[in-house]
């Protein structure tokens, strides 16, 4: 007979025979089988011979989920040097940009539906109009439509704002000038009207006869700010740190359409996620 070894995918072909069986049937298996079979697939994973490529998972982007997270962790370690931000937001995102916010709206400008799955559209600041009253910059970054069509505002910052500031000679913490400001800059646009949105700029036509006719009420605002290591500008601890992320919750709670998270967080969930992925029969190596 053959004395040619037998590799793993002539091995996969033939439990596929087997499982299915003559006209599509599916045969039984024991226990003690369906135990071989899970066993024998987790040491292949595990040794790498099946692999999930996350890109065929998400089309819609060229690049691997694991590019996009290390490109985030790049932007991680940058700081206020405007010459960093330059180079590095040439290098990682084929685009020049001179403040760390920039970096951060062209980022998310791009990847942003990867981290924030329950949202079916994203439109750019572009759609928003000039409100009255108001300098023609002061616009929220993103509008975004969920799944269950409402319709949301979404505000970047950077991982490095500072969120609480120590009140002097005293234990007690007090939300920082930014986070005030960045809260007063969503809050008016909490009676978004139609007429503050450019209809031209909106793609989906339910979503356009949805603003056309006033079905936007008082939407829920996200916004994404800071980090662990610059919740305040004081050496933080654990104790601290649990003790301040409990001090964001209670503001959660004071503007209860508001929801304040964390660069840490977005970051973590979409680890979590790919982890769950990163198990596929996409053979690595078979012929």
């Amino acid at each position: 007979g053959d004395t040619e070894d037998i590799n793993t995918s002539a091995i996969f072909a033939n439990v596929w025979y087997i499982v299915k069986g003559f006209e599509w049937k599916y045969l039984s298996l024991s226990k003690g089988d369906r135990t071989f079979i899970k066993n024998f697939m987790d040491d292949q994973i595990r040794e790498g011979v099946y692999k999930l490529t996350i890109k065929e998972a998400f089309p819609f982007y060229t690049e691997s989920i694991r590019e996009i997270i290390k490109i985030w962790k790049e932007l991680l370690k940058l700081t206020e040097n405007k010459n960093k931000i330059k180079a590095t937001s040439k290098k990682l995102l084929d685009n020049e940009r001179k403040s760390l916010e920039a970096c951060w709206q062209l980022y998310f400008d791009r990847y942003l539906r990867i981290f924030l799955m329950n949202y079916k559209e994203f439109y750019s600041q572009i759609v928003f109009k000039k409100i009255d009253g108001y300098d023609k910059d002061t616009r929220p970054d993103f509008l975004a439509v969920d799944i269950y069509n409402n319709i949301d505002i979404i505000e970047i910052k950077t991982h490095r704002t500072i969120l609480f500031k120590k009140e002097s000679n005293r234990d007690s913490y007090y939300p920082s000038h930014d986070l005030n400001k960045s809260i007063f800059q969503l809050n008016k646009y909490l009676d978004l009207k139609s007429n503050n949105i450019d209809l031209s700029k909106i793609v989906n036509s339910y979503t356009k006869s949805l603003i056309e006719n006033d079905k936007i009420y008082r939407p829920r605002w996200l916004l994404i700010i800071s980090s662990k290591d610059h919740i305040t500008s004081d050496n933080t601890s654990d104790e601290l740190s649990a003790r301040l992320e409990k001090e964001i919750k209670k503001l959660k709670t004071t503007y209860n359409n508001i929801d304040i998270i964390l660069f840490d967080e977005l970051i973590q969930n979409l680890e979590n996620y790919v982890s769950y992925l990163d198990i596929s029969l996409n053979n690595n190596g078979a012929e």
